[in-house]
């Protein structure tokens, strides 16, 4: 696309066989980039997770890219192929704590949190997981909200009740 209608505003643009070479000497910098942009601890963290996927369900038995480090994963969405991004982020929205894993790593593994939350103080909070909550609560790391912080916003049943001036169900 951009090779064909874009030409006047990247020039210098390469073919994808030299983009894919260039790709290896980016590596680094992209690296140094990201912990550089990494923020400091305030006492109240956020964490979450997302898929990156790699192909559509349909090609995974054709997909050669990722073969044996992508794997199936399933998020609340569905079934995807490919990886997990699992971050941790302050109030002010700093990257604290970031790990790829394959699309089969639980949110719940201990193992995976622990790595994730071996510096941070204070409160974290994240989607409502009791088991895991209890962990971390009788581990070293953090201590956890009680109550689940963050709520759904813009559900059309929250949006009724706004509207007739009522509180939105817990």
């Amino acid at each position: 696309f951009v090779s064909v209608y874009m030409r006047r505003e990247f020039p210098c643009l390469p073919s994808y066989n030299r983009f894919v070479e260039l790709m290896q000497r980016t590596l680094l910098p992209m690296v140094y980039l990201l912990i550089s942009r990494f923020g400091t601890c305030t006492g109240i963290s956020f964490i979450d997770s997302t898929k990156i996927a790699v192909c559509h369900n349909r090609r995974i038995k054709r997909h050669k890219v990722f073969k044996g480090l992508a794997q199936r994963g399933k998020t609340s969405v569905g079934w995807f192929f490919g990886f997990k991004v699992h971050v941790i982020v302050n109030d002010q929205g700093e990257l604290l704590s970031v790990i790829i894993t394959p699309g089969n790593v639980s949110d719940k593994d201990f193992s995976l949190v622990g790595k994730l939350t071996r510096t941070l103080r204070g409160k974290l909070v994240g989607d409502k997981r009791p088991d895991l909550l209890e962990h971390l609560r009788l581990g070293r790391w953090v201590s956890i909200s009680d109550e689940p912080t963050l709520r759904r916003i813009g559900t059309r049943r929250s949006r009724r009740h706004a509207a007739a001036g009522a509180p939105a169900p817990r």
